[in-house]
């Protein structure tokens, strides 16, 4: 009689261990699931970026552009940031060189100047954001936008408030492209931002109203 309740006890606890053995080798395993899908999703973009680049200086090579040779250098570093940032997080001010590069390559393929206004608090700039968080938003701009109007130029935005990284970027849209409520790079962000923070952890938001585009992130400091 009380060699089974020992037995019994020692069976319940055998079951409550094999429970949390079980739990814990799922909870690691959705881990690296989400881990997988987000290397997935950031090496579906690198090259997107990549291909946009170098259609630019391919223009700029079959017009014999003396800023061709500058051009690829610019692009090799831009190139050596998505491919060896194997760090979860970057400042967005390392970010914003990025951004930066990618804006010069696209001024080289057109005569008048871009109409860009960026607006980095030095608290913004030291944030720490997964890599290429900031990217898809100006790539989309640099795709659908109208950089030529002086009166409506590129806002891009970056402030903290309340342990609250808010980026925010709009712009005029083009009338001569198509599809200017964005595409790939934005639902990849999207998808990026599900799995990187909890329901309730960030906000983003994109909407076209009128003539203009509206993109709004909100993180965690």
């Amino acid at each position: 009689y009380f060699g089974s309740i020992i037995i019994l006890i020692g069976f319940v606890f055998f079951l409550f261990d094999e429970m949390f053995r079980n739990q814990k080798k799922q909870a690691a395993l959705l881990e690296q699931n989400r881990k997988a899908e987000l290397n997935f999703l950031q090496a579906q973009m690198n090259p997107h970026f990549l291909f946009n680049s170098l259609n630019n200086i391919y223009s700029l090579a079959y017009d014999k552009h003396p800023q061709t040779a500058p051009a690829i250098l610019k692009l090799s570093d831009m190139m050596r940031y998505v491919t060896y940032q194997r760090s979860d997080t970057v400042s967005l001010g390392k970010e914003m060189e990025y951004v930066r590069s990618l804006i010069d390559i696209e001024q080289l393929r057109h005569d008048h100047k871009l109409q860009t206004d960026i607006s980095i608090s030095p608290g913004a700039a030291e944030v720490l954001i997964t890599p290429l968080t900031l990217v898809p938003l100006v790539e989309n701009v640099l795709k659908h936008g109208d950089l030529s109007d002086e009166s409506n130029p590129v806002i891009i935005q970056a402030s903290v408030s309340d342990k609250k990284l808010t980026i925010a970027v709009s712009n005029k849209i083009s009338t001569t492209k198509i599809n200017a409520e964005g595409g790939v790079g934005l639902k990849n962000l999207q998808r990026r931002l599900q799995l990187i923070y909890k329901p309730g952890e960030y906000h983003f938001t994109s909407m076209q109203k009128e003539n203009k585009f509206y993109a709004t992130l909100i993180i965690p400091a």
